[in-house]
């Protein structure tokens, strides 16, 4: 039964890193709508464990229950992608608050039903093991390390090999093996009696009510924590879908071996003032290990340890330096494992110790285990969601990162005071009192305040630059300004800046080849450069810019030049995710213009898809233009000409219509007198390179298109190792897949 539920949670974190990624398609990228996604999964989690500890405890068929169960899940993947797109395609244009009950009415179910398997489990293995505590050591570690490599395996080969819909194939295959397993197990059990837990208990319904408060508690400490390093180590590993994954990996191995050191644990506890003793141990050495290793980067990242320069904080999504002792470990990307290893994995793996405490804390020797564990594991989950909520709408946008850490340290020192030693005497509570406070009084005079600990991640700024910070909901932006030289980053990565002649010529060409461009949809706003130099022409009557980034915009609105262009009478604002707006939008444009972001960024196939660039066309007025930046030059270029009749492709952008897409030189001629001496010469040199690599693309059949399903751009990582080879070619004969769902570089 343990091998059931370590592949119960491989399965289980395929789905979730699917089913997040495809709604975010219907209900977009923001932080609001992704908040909203980990909240109902999160919730449904919750009422999935309280509905599995009455479940078990009401019936006696608890082997048959569990496989029908795994059966259920797997049913409803298999079909999870027609749900969504039926879902999804009739919600999608409306508020947040009906984009959450359309994904409360998509993930309700299948959370509920995953939520319900750890209390029946417990029950069934617990009728053989006989002790509870370990029972659940045990399985949590079981189970979070199958979830630990679903989330590596499940990025760095499934999703990049064939795909977000084949990926919940194999993940259905794993549920529907799961319960045809289970259920012929039943003829193998033997019921054993249970013996009570082997820790002297007089646990009363008052001390376990203030258990599950505790376990709210640090519910709320653990994600919040994550939320926290997921955003610090992402403006250092910059936002790919394996950085994500990376860290997730490193997170949850923590807590699986955590819980297997519980296991150990309870193997020797007596009483269950030692389990208080531990579990405060574990919450304050959390507080500890987190104060220390802050205070070393920041004071160490441009420091005599370099710590930066093994960091990637830099323009790109991969290091661009690290030092020469250090360059034979690029070979097994070892930034990308490095920082999530050192922030995350030791209080992770303390954090993994404190659910099985909890979960014995919260027995009363019953012999209700499943109701048992449902309910701890539904306050955890409950801590969980209040600790999101707050953490992303109220602690970071107000507090910042640096404020919030303290916050949380100081909270987890207070746990200090939980623990007891053996043979106290009166001078130990002194002793005792005075190290937290201690720690304490060095975290709030220490730790980095608001805005310093990203200015320290970002390049040191010349003595002639000013830096302005602003994090939110949206992350982190710091922008770099002298004159009218201008370096912006969002979490970590370069967008606009200036000058950056590169966007002069994008608007040139792309005005310059359209009969009409009175209308003009501009998705990104990066530092308005590319608006600015659309704004010369007195034939653009009317500019709509989407930005997504709040948090971006916000920052800019404090250095007057970047914020100009938005003054224009003829510009008008919309902050929304680029593919809901136009979801929702009934207007026609004469030209879509749009250098978001790069096409290896999370979430990015969102604006680089098929089935955006259809949406897209849609939009379009006749002879309507749309501009794409690329940063890929085989993928992109296709699915535009599998959209459009006529693509063509220039050295870093594309343009694509239904009409032939002819140059003007004179026009060009005309618009350029519009700058300055120094801008001509810049842009005509970049416009005479670019000239040089024009041409025309066609639909090429050897060449995949990125797809919503098939993000290929997004997961650019194709494993090329013989073994994962063979394992293609056997996918490929035991499933109808076409060859568009293979594609190596």
């Amino acid at each position: 039964m343990a091998l059931v539920f370590f592949f119960s949670g491989f399965s289980a974190l395929l789905y979730q890193l699917v089913w997040q990624r495809l709604l975010t398609i219907y209900y977009g990228v923001g932080a609001i709508s992704i908040s909203l996604i980990v909240t109902v999964f999160l919730a449904g989690l919750g009422f999935g464990a309280l509905l599995g500890g009455w479940l078990t405890e009401k019936t006696t068929e608890k082997i048959s229950l569990y496989a029908m169960i795994e059966f259920l899940v797997g049913l409803f993947g298999v079909y999870s992608l027609a749900i969504l797109d039926w879902i999804g395609v009739r919600t999608m244009a409306n508020s947040h608050f009906i984009s959450l009950i359309s994904m409360a009415a998509f993930l309700l179910i299948p959370t509920v039903l995953m939520g319900a398997t750890l209390p029946i489990l417990t029950k069934i293995y617990n009728e053989s093991a006989s002790d509870y505590g370990k029972t659940v050591s045990r399985l949590y570690f079981i189970n979070t390390l199958g979830a630990a490599i679903g989330s590596a395996f499940g990025t760095y080969i499934i999703i990049s090999m064939f795909g977000l819909d084949v990926t919940l194939r194999i993940a259905a295959a794993i549920n529907f093996s799961l319960s045809i397993c289970v259920f012929l197990s039943r003829i193998y059990m033997r019921k054993k009696p249970v013996k009570p837990i082997r820790i002297d208990s007089n646990n009363s319904p008052q001390k376990i009510s203030i258990v599950h408060l505790i376990v709210m508690v640090t519910g709320f400490i653990a994600i919040a924590y994550e939320i926290l390093w997921f955003r610090m180590i992402e403006v250092g590993l910059k936002a790919d879908s394996y950085s994500f994954s990376t860290i997730l990996t490193v997170y949850l191995v923590g807590i699986a071996l955590g819980s297997q050191s519980a296991y150990l644990f309870l193997g020797r506890v007596k009483s269950p003032t030692s389990l208080w003793t531990f579990l405060g141990g574990t919450q304050f050495l959390i507080g500890a290990y987190v104060l220390i290793s802050t205070i070393l980067f920041f004071y160490g990242a441009h420091g005599v340890f370099g710590i930066r320069t093994i960091c990637d904080l830099s323009f790109g999504l991969r290091p661009n330096y690290i030092p020469n002792w250090l360059m034979w470990l690029n070979k097994f990307n070892f930034v990308s494992i490095f920082w999530p290893i050192f922030f995350i994995f030791i209080p992770t793996f303390f954090m993994g110790a404190t659910f099985p405490l909890v979960a014995v804390l919260g027995y009363d020797n019953s012999g209700q285990e499943g109701d048992a564990i449902g309910h701890i594991y539904f306050s955890v989950i409950l801590g969980n969601i209040f600790g999101g909520l707050v953490t992303g709408f109220v602690l970071l946008p107000f507090l910042g990162t640096e404020v919030s850490l303290k916050l949380l340290v100081c909270l987890g020192l207070l746990f200090g005071f939980l623990c007891r030693f053996k043979n106290q005497s009166i001078y130990k509570p002194f002793i005792k009192t005075t190290f937290v406070i201690g720690l304490i009084i060095i975290t709030l005079l220490y730790l980095p305040s608001k805005g310093s600990l990203y200015i320290a991640m970002h390049p040191t700024p010349t003595k002639k630059q000013n830096v302005y910070v602003e994090e939110g909901l949206d992350g982190v932006v710091v922008t770099y300004v002298d004159r009218n030289t201008v370096s912006n980053f969002i979490n970590g990565m370069a967008h606009g800046g200036r000058p950056v002649y590169k966007f002069c010529v994008e608007a040139i060409k792309t005005l310059n080849s359209s009969t009409n461009c009175e209308n003009i949809l501009v998705i990104g706003y990066g530092t308005g450069m590319l608006t600015e130099t659309i704004l010369k022409s007195s034939r653009v009557k009317n500019v709509t810019i989407v930005e997504l980034n709040h948090t971006l915009m916000k920052n800019l609105k404090k250095i007057d030049f970047l914020y100009k262009p938005l003054m224009d009478p003829r510009t008008h604002l919309i902050m929304d995710d680029g593919r809901r707006y136009l979801n929702r939008a009934s207007d026609k444009f004469n030209i879509v213009m749009m250098d978001p972001l790069r096409s290896k960024t999370a979430y990015s196939n969102n604006l680089y898809s098929r089935q955006f660039f259809q949406l897209a066309k849609s939009h379009l007025s006749p002879g309507g233009i749309i501009m794409v930046w690329l940063d890929e030059k085989k993928i992109i270029p296709n699915t535009l000409a599998r959209v459009f009749n006529h693509v063509a492709i220039y050295d870093f952008f594309g343009l694509a219509s239904q009409q032939p897409i002819r140059d003007n030189p004179e026009m060009e001629k005309g618009f350029m007198e519009k700058f300055s001496v120094e801008y001509q010469r810049n842009i005509n040199q970049i416009m005479s390179a670019v000239n040089k690599s024009w041409s025309v693309q066609t639909f090429n059949e050897n060449v995949p298109i990125n797809d919503d399903w098939k993000p290929f751009c997004e997961y650019y990582r194709k494993p090329a190792i013989p073994w994962l080879r063979i394992f293609l070619i056997t996918v490929k004969i035991l499933s109808p897949l076409d060859s568009s769902n293979y594609y190596f570089n």
